[in-house]
């Protein structure tokens, strides 16, 4: 991302600003640890892509990370969890909160793909 991109660079800030709260909200959660170091780790790789070019590579390994490991909590989702993702914020059952963890690696995943993208064309 070169400096003279100004959207990416907006864009960079508020997906980690967006991470940083997906960390935040970590605290009532079953293991709050490892989903707030995804999270961290995903707004740290979007504050660095606001302060210097990043290699393709970190991104693209994070994204194919982020889109496998969601494939794991999907297995226990059914469509009225998918239905009641968005109901409340509290844990109202175990599908609603594997659907929201896949989700979250999901966007975490789509975002990586963008700044792999971005890196991969100023090569």
């Amino acid at each position: 991302m070169t400096s003279h991109n100004g959207v990416m660079r907006v864009l960079a800030f508020v997906m980690g600003l967006v991470f940083v709260f997906g960390a935040a909200v970590q605290y009532n959660d079953p293991d709050p640890l490892r989903w707030g170091l995804v999270y961290l780790a995903a707004a740290a790789v979007s504050f660095v892509a606001l302060a210097r070019p990043l290699p393709w590579q970190l991104p693209a390994a994070m994204a194919l990370a982020a889109f496998v490991w969601a494939l794991t909590p999907l297995a226990g989702v059914d469509a009225a969890a998918w239905r009641e993702l968005f109901g409340e914020f509290g844990m109202a059952s175990l599908e609603i909160e594997e659907a929201r963890e896949a989700l979250g690696l999901a966007i975490i995943g789509a975002w990586m793909m963008v700044l792999a993208a971005a890196g991969w064309r100023r090569r």
